[in-house]
């Protein structure tokens, strides 16, 4: 079973074992639905968890554990990792993309390689893609077809409109 991160534990939330997750993956209600099985990537070695529940809080996923019910039990997670199976557990529509694909790709504006993705963020207007350039400043460009005219994942490259102020 190939793992891959799908987000880092940056915090406990209340008494209770909840924790705040700062998300690296698509289709969180999903991957955080009651009963699935995560992995914490622990200094000590890898540990499945069943998620308890979930629900999204101010940017962040919360989530509990069964079995994990006190801050105690958890607080020791801080600046973990989580860990879920590579495949998503959901099909994609035409024009759909994983984050996971996405990351790493080629940013190209006029045929020109101006920096690569670093990450993908969800806000509540959007997704937006982080890029860095190959100055090695960073930027955020909304994930909108005007912006972002062609995906190419077999050539592992992404268009993005030249627009001024952009990038």
């Amino acid at each position: 079973m190939a793992l891959v991160p799908i987000g880092k534990i940056v915090n406990t939330h209340g008494l209770k074992g909840e924790v705040r997750i700062l998300p690296s993956t698509d289709f969180q209600a999903d991957r955080y639905a009651p009963g699935s099985t995560i992995v914490l990537d622990a200094p000590e070695g890898r540990r499945d968890l069943v998620v308890a529940s979930y629900r999204p809080h101010r940017g962040f996923d919360l989530l509990t554990f069964v079995g994990c019910d006190t801050i105690s039990t958890v607080e020791g997670w801080k600046g973990m990792t989580i860990l879920a199976e590579a495949t998503a557990p959901v099909r994609l529509a035409k024009n759909e993309y994983r984050a996971a694909d996405l990351v790493g790709l080629t940013v190209l504006q006029s045929g020109i390689a101006v920096g690569t993705v670093s990450g993908v963020r969800e806000y509540p207007q959007g997704d937006y893609l982080e890029i860095r350039k190959n100055d090695g400043k960073s930027a955020l460009v909304p994930f909108v077809d005007a912006l972002v005219p062609d995906v190419d994942l077999k050539a592992r490259s992404i268009v993005v409109a030249e627009w001024e102020g952009l990038l």
